[in-house]
Order: C-alpha cells, then structure tokens, then sequence
C-alpha cells in the first residue's frame, strides 16, 4: 500500500506494508517506510508528474519502489508475508496519522494513468526473463 500524507512536514510517501482484516501478526503495521527521505521532496514533487510505484511480492520478499528506485525491503523473516492472492486498491483518502497541512487544497484528485499487474511463472525464473 501506498500512502501520501499531504503534510507539509512529510512531503513523501509511504509503502504500508498491509493486509489481512485486523492488526497483529505483522498484518497491519503503521506506517510504513517513507520515500523519499523527510523534507528531501520538494513541495510540488509529487503533484508536477507522474511517478511509477511498484510493488515486488514472492514467498521471501516484498519489496516498494518509486520511479526504479526500491526503497523498502521486507523479508518473511521479519514479517509475515501474505500466502494468498491479494486484492490491488486505488484509493483516495484523508489520512488521520498526519493529517493534511493548512494549506491542503480540496476536492482532492487521485489520477492514475495505468495500472499493471505481472505474476511470475516458473518457466520465466527458470529462464531467467520476465512473465
């Protein structure tokens, strides 16, 4: 999951690692590591362009990125991994962790230009290419 604060003291976003209907067990742990580093984005970083969010789940890692870069890595010996199929959610939200600064601008509009989801197969790992 991925989340953007609007907080003008965190001008970034978090890859929540998220799942399952209730907390404990490492299923709905708050929040996330954050991207890029507090204070490091500048104040228009997010709403200039579009950015590339990914997304790497396998039975050892999950793994976040933005725009090629991976930023947050989670193995099933820190954390318990999901082992069933997972839905993808699109969301638009106010957040009450950090709550948006005083100058938020609303309505609030979410674009997405394309949505893709890959699944791995075992021939693809075999011959080291992709799905």
């Amino acid at each position: 999951m991925y989340e953007y604060t609007a907080n003008p003291f965190a001008n970034n976003i978090f890859g929540s690692y998220r799942w399952g209907t209730s907390c404990g067990n490492n299923n709905q742990v708050l929040p996330g590591a954050a991207f890029p580093t507090n204070g490091s984005a500048p104040d228009d970083y997010w709403s200039s362009q579009f950015h590339v969010f990914g997304v790497e789940w396998n039975a050892t890692t999950l793994s976040f990125d933005v725009d090629g870069i991976v930023y947050e890595t989670k193995t099933s010996a820190e954390v318990n991994l999901p082992t069933v199929p997972q839905y993808v959610i699109l969301n638009t939200a106010v957040a009450w962790y950090w709550p948006p600064g005083p100058t938020a601008v609303y309505p609030a509009y979410h674009v997405v230009d394309w949505v893709r989801v890959y699944q791995w197969t075992a021939s693809a790992d075999a011959a080291g290419g992709s799905a």
